[in-house]
């Protein structure tokens, strides 16, 4: 330890500057991160589904569907607004086109023959154009987007486009959703590792009563994140709904054993040791249950690699490289900061509260007898346990994206499109059409969809 501790106070200042310039390419590639929207990170990479998937958007392509609900209203003016609001999408790069809910020239008729062509319309293709909820009525337009469109900035011109004619429109669809999964990765990247890092600093300067030395204590956390997710940048090039947790992990996690450390390192200069001795006596003593915390650690986010999730997998791996990245962060720069400090001093003394004294008296079998009796309360829990993933639940409640999903399902029974395909040598044989309209009428009475449509309804 002593010959360590030699090491880091004479080549320390090469291992801190090294330390920066790794961190300081890890933003690099961090500013240049893409965030990935599509949703197959949560499709098993033997899903079932996949091939089928493939041949859809090999013979279809793989262009996003948008589904907006133009609200009408009463007045006559607000159906030739629609109209040019759509002919105006059409003209977006990113549109390959807007269908109205009715041909131009049914909305041009009066009121009184357009009633009648909508509810002819309507029975012709087993579906819903204008639709009235609580006494607002809804035109459908759906809008196809090119093929690799970026779906958060067409979304922003569609809404603007409307905005424009005053027509006040309602998004869903996959692309909707895709660009909402944008607007939330963003927002979690800029928001929540502040978050987390001035909570962690609170907690940390009311154990240890030295702004200096809680922020020293943060060092392993902010480093380990800031490389762990350039490094994620560097090799995967995005960063998705599921691997944006991995930089939050790695800074909660890696800033315990550094609160440790440096703990240590004040407690012994407390009693009396130098700087020097405090170091090599706080390594000595902390330094294996840091190595063994950072292992079992690692060993539990790698366990996630046996889950059958490509994206699951890639977290469970970037944390536990992140975690490996705070241990080492730990043992060496953080004492090599420490090394080059003024002596750390605690403004204020503790004593031991009421939950340290009962704790204190749990130790041994006491400890054991209770974590039986919680293991034992809470196994039947798992038992219990379903799983129901949607990918709505991925929103919260309140949000503009749930809102406007139960808008629309309120609306027109659905909002999200399901895509069927079929195949068969005579497309116009009459026993095929008789099998995909048994389907429809299927799905329809049991509630599974809202609507349904397909070359055999027209």
């Amino acid at each position: 330890m002593d010959r360590f501790i030699s090491l880091l106070e004479r080549r320390g200042t090469i291992l801190l500057v090294g330390a920066a310039v790794v961190m300081a390419a890890a933003l690099v590639f961090v500013m240049r991160l893409d965030i990935d929207t599509e949703f197959d990170v949560f499709m098993p990479p033997d899903s079932l589904y996949a091939e089928p998937i493939e041949r859809m958007n090999a013979s279809f392509g793989d262009g996003e569907q948008l589904v907006l609900l133009a609200d009408i209203g009463p007045a006559e003016e607000r159906l030739s607004a629609l109209v040019d609001a759509a002919r105006e999408v059409t003209l977006l790069d990113a549109v390959v086109s807007a269908r109205l809910p009715l041909p131009e020239s049914v909305l041009a008729m009066t009121p009184s023959e357009r009633e009648q062509a909508v509810e002819e319309f309507q029975r012709l293709v087993g579906g819903q154009t204008i639709v009235e909820h609580e006494g607002t009525k809804y035109g459908l337009v759906r809008v196809l987007l090119e093929k690799g469109a970026g779906s958060w900035s067409a979304i922003r011109a569609i809404e603007a486009t409307f905005e424009a004619f005053d027509v006040p429109i309602v998004i869903s669809g996959e692309g909707y959703l895709k660009s909402k999964v944008f607007d939330y990765v963003t927002q979690i990247l800029l928001t929540i590792p502040p978050i987390v890092i001035a909570l962690m600093l609170l907690v940390f300067y009311l154990r240890i009563g030295n702004f200096r030395a809680t922020v020293l204590s943060m060092i392993p956390a902010l480093v380990s994140g800031i490389i762990t997710l350039g490094g994620i940048a560097w090799i995967t090039g995005g960063i998705s709904i599921v691997s944006v947790l991995v930089p939050i992990f790695v800074i909660v996690l890696g800033s315990a054993d550094g609160l440790h450390i440096t703990s240590h390192v004040m407690d012994d200069l407390a009693a009396g040791l130098t700087k020097r001795e405090a170091v090599a006596q706080t390594l000595r003593t902390v330094g294996g249950p840091v190595v063994l915390t950072t292992l079992t650690t690692m060993a539990g986010f790698l366990s996630q690699t046996l889950i059958n999730s490509k994206s699951i997998r890639e977290l469970g791996v970037s944390t536990a490289i992140g975690i490996m990245i705070a241990g080492a962060t730990t043992l060496t720069i953080l004492p090599a900061v420490l090394l080059r400090q003024k002596p750390l001093r605690r403004q204020r003394t503790w004593k031991r509260g009421v939950v340290v004294r009962v704790l204190g008296h749990l130790r041994g079998w006491p400890s054991i007898a209770f974590a039986v009796v919680l293991v034992a309360a809470f196994v039947p829990g798992i038992f219990s346990m379903r799983a129901n993933f949607s990918m709505i639940d991925i929103y919260r409640p309140n949000t503009e994206v749930r809102r406007s999903i139960d808008l629309t399902t309120a609306v027109l029974g659905g909002s999200i499109p399901v895509y069927v395909t079929y195949t068969d040598p005579d497309q116009v044989d009459a026993r095929m059409a008789a099998a995909v309209l048994e389907v429809q009428d299927t799905a329809q009475a049991e509630g599974v969809v809202g609507t349904t449509l397909s070359m055999y309804s027209l």
